[in-house]
């Protein structure tokens, strides 16, 4: 006989009984807590009897976050058909006034959930104060990292509530135990609870999951053009070979190899002052392997239809005015044979065909979901299945549209999961948006088309069956490929998550052997304390004692105003200047990043991007000097990071010349900066220096040009949090094409220069999961 948990504020009936969320909800109560549970065994269970519990003791309201606007509704719906308690659903759909005025009507037995993005633009606006709330929950905890807002939510919470409470749930903490304290310090969390599949208090509640590797081999036609691309990038390495610059193994170099050879390359042109020609033709055959990489790859482990539509994403860059090494490849002879060879191959790929088996033994009333990196791959495997009996497919991918291809707006990926759910589609072909959030009981199997060398997301992929009932993973590899590396990284990590899940719940259980919940029928009540105040972010200095932005501000010291441009919102700099106690505003800008007061407005670079705004064959940097000279009578540029002279194959003398015509010519003052926080430093200083003279409110001015297709590539790469328009360079030059960047895993992303964990998790998230979570 089913029992269940009784409480003034939940619904009678509404939440099993199980004594490891009830133990777990207990701790939880107590202090800051990071909760570890497998997929399907209701983490959001314990949070909604945290939340009762904070009510009930008077400390509403209560906010939840989740990445997303799926998962943000997910929960909404969650809470409002298991509790007594009001709900308000709050993402970026909600125009930002609206969202002020549910923020200060707010009710104690209110609950809110909201997307980060949502809550931390409110937060910079001064339409959100989090010192009332009695609970703060931050759902995927194992997000909190870099520039990803959770750790700086966490930290204004920690600083404006007197009593705060927060919780972290996730079913994917990271390889390590040093993940888990990562996420603790950001969070600013003390206890953890954990339970693994093996958990004696879980085990009745566990559903079996089978999991298969299936092997294909690659067809000999297809094996033809790989030897065509290979022999090209054993020519190329050679080549760079002869020039001083040796790669080991050839066409066997994988993407992180030939990465480290780039930088060597672009090492050694940036400390001479007067590089020789062959070093740019070595960082040109370089660039040109690179490519031919990730060709052999995706027609290896995708087959002949994507790997046909990379190749001809090539040539349209090459007669697009592209780069040397796009040119020089589509005119060698053995490219066009491998890509007329793809053309002809009227064969089914081996792992479309295993697919084909795998779904035609659906039962009636099940659902399958196929996983693959790319998003070409979804719209191959989709039509691929259209004329298979039983199957019912339904592409489902990201928001935006590129290469032509169109995404899915919020509603359409909404209706594509309810048709999924209701059963109208019975097969989800997703890419890795489709990873979080996917609650679908009746989905009996998942497929990866291809491994994925991340535990974190290959636990996500498999956590989307066996919620209800037994589910079964199939994962297909093509042997001899890059499929069978991602294998044997796949499993060594995801081994290494679980053994470092069993640890924690091992440490967790024996400490929590002792608590009981109550018995079936009485009121939940569990341990009421003051919430351990989370470790936040320290305090802020005396100005000038470390340079910190905004440390020791002068009582009554006039700001002026700063209107920061919209993409500069996710630098982190806005941030700082939010924390200094400056009048901000964030809009779309014309001209400029910062416009300060009614005379002064900023144009912020990092190095890399500043090289290129002068060498893309636009002068763009030029044409914004004179926009905003034009404009403001105070402009100001500043150079933000190392490496200015030597880096993109640009003369130093190249670079003197630029800052010298931005000085005399334009009349540009330029300074340069260490990084986002000696930025943000001098713009704060700045708004004060004009606040103190008195200047009046910022004037904003229209007409910007429009950005060339380089510049677009790079504003939308570097649009993400953590990654500025340098590091979106070096990224689009290891990578090729957006679209190679959105498909790419995490490890893939931290072999190019700059990028580390931190920013290559950021980067993955934003190009993977549901449109929903940006705020205004």
């Amino acid at each position: 006989m089913v029992e269940y948990v009784s409480h003034e504020h939940l619904k009678d009936g509404a939440v099993e009984r199980r004594l490891y969320q009830l133990n777990i909800a207990s701790t939880a109560s107590d202090e800051g807590c990071l909760v570890v549970l497998p997929t399907g065994l209701g983490k959001t269970v314990v949070a909604l009897l945290v939340a009762v519990n904070r009510v009930a003791k008077g400390r509403g309201p209560v906010l939840m976050l989740a990445p997303t606007r799926p998962l943000v509704e997910q929960h909404a719906r969650f809470f409002s058909g298991h509790s007594e308690l009001e709900t308000v659903t709050l993402t970026g759909e909600t125009p930002p006034a609206e969202r002020g005025e549910f923020w200060s009507g707010a009710s104690p037995e209110t609950v809110f959930l909201a997307t980060p993005q949502a809550v931390e633009n409110d937060l910079i606006a001064g339409r959100l104060l989090l010192g009332d709330f009695g609970l703060l929950v931050f759902d995927e905890a194992h997000r909190a990292s870099g520039e990803y807002p959770y750790g700086w939510i966490a930290s204004r919470y920690s600083e404006q509530a007197d009593n705060p409470l927060s919780l972290g749930l996730t079913a994917s903490p990271g390889n390590d135990p040093e993940d888990v304290d990562r996420i603790r310090e950001q969070l600013g969390l003390e206890a953890v609870e954990a339970r693994s599949d093996e958990s004696p208090d879980v085990r009745p509640y566990v559903h079996r999951r089978e999991v298969e590797w299936v092997k294909v081999k690659l067809p000999e036609k297809l094996e033809g053009a790989s030897g065509d691309l290979k022999e090209i990038m054993d020519d190329r390495l050679d080549e760079a070979g002869d020039l001083g610059y040796r790669q080991p193994g050839g066409s066997g170099a994988t993407r992180k190899q030939l990465l480290d050879l780039q930088r060597r390359v672009q090492g050694r042109i940036a400390s001479d002052s007067n590089p020789p020609g062959k070093l740019f033709r070595a960082a040109s055959l370089v660039a040109e392997a690179m490519k031919v990489r990730h060709c052999i790859d995706v027609l290896e482990t995708q087959g002949p239809g994507p790997g046909l539509r990379y190749m001809d994403r090539v040539v349209e860059e090459a007669r697009g005015g592209g780069s040397k090494a796009s040119k020089r490849l589509v005119d060698d002879p053995r490219f066009k044979r491998a890509r007329r060879a793809l053309e002809k191959h009227g064969e089914a790929f081996p792992k479309m065909e295993r697919l084909k088996e795998l779904l035609r033994g659906l039962d009636e009333g099940s659902r399958a979901i196929v996983f693959t990196n790319y998003r070409d791959t979804a719209s191959v495997v989709v039509d691929g299945l259209e004329d298979t009996d039983g199957v019912r497919p339904v592409r489902f991918v990201g928001q935006s549209s590129r290469n032509g291809d169109r995404g899915l707006n919020q509603d359409e990926q909404a209706s594509v999961l309810e048709s999924f759910g209701s059963g109208e589609y019975n097969v989800l072909v997703g890419t890795s948006v489709a990873e979080e959030g996917l609650d679908v009981p009746s989905t009996d199997l998942v497929v990866f088309y291809e491994p994925v060398a991340s535990a974190i997301r290959s636990v996500q992929r498999k956590g989307r069956t066996g919620r209800a009932r037994s589910g079964r993973i199939v994962v297909m590899m093509t042997r001899g490929t890059k499929d069978e590396g991602m294998y044997w990284a796949s499993r060594s990590r995801e081994d290494r998550m679980e053994e470092s899940m069993k640890e924690l719940a091992r440490s967790s259980t024996s400490t929590a052997g002792a608590s009981t919940a109550p018995p079936a029928g009485e009121a939940m009540d569990t341990r009421e304390g003051s919430g351990a105040r989370g470790r936040g972010q320290s305090s802020l200095k005396k100005f000038g004692d470390r340079g910190e932005c905004g440390a020791g501000k002068p009582e009554g010291r006039q700001k002026a105003p700063v209107v920061v441009d919209h993409r500069e919102s996710r630098s982190g700099i806005t941030r700082k200047l939010s924390e200094a106690d400056l009048d901000l505003v964030v809009e779309q800008l014309s001209v400029g990043d910062f416009v300060i007061g009614d005379r002064v407005c900023v144009e912020r670079k990092e190095a890399d991007d500043f090289l290129s705004s002068f060498i893309d064959g636009e002068s763009r940097l030029f044409r914004q000097a004179a926009e905003i000279v034009e404009r403001y009578p105070r402009p100001v540029l500043i150079i933000e990071g190392e490496g200015l002279y030597g880096k993109r194959n640009v003369h130093p003398n190249a670079v003197r010349g630029a800052l010298a015509s931005l000085i005399l010519d334009f009349g540009v003052p330029v300074l340069r900066t260490r990084g986002r926080d000696e930025t943000a430093s001098i713009i704060e200083s700045m708004a004060r220096r004009e606040g103190a003279r008195g200047a009046g409110k910022p004037v904003l001015h229209d007409g910007k040009s429009s950005d060339s297709l380089t510049e677009q590539q790079i504003r939308l790469v570097s649009s993400v949090k953590g990654v500025g328009p340098g590091t979106a360079r070096r990224i689009l030059e290891g990578f090729g094409t957006v679209e190679a960047i959105a498909s790419a895993e995490a490890e893939e992303l931290m072999e190019v220069s700059g990028v580390g964990e931190e920013r290559a998790r950021s980067i993955v998230r934003v190009f993977s999961e549901k449109f929903g979570g940006g705020g205004s």
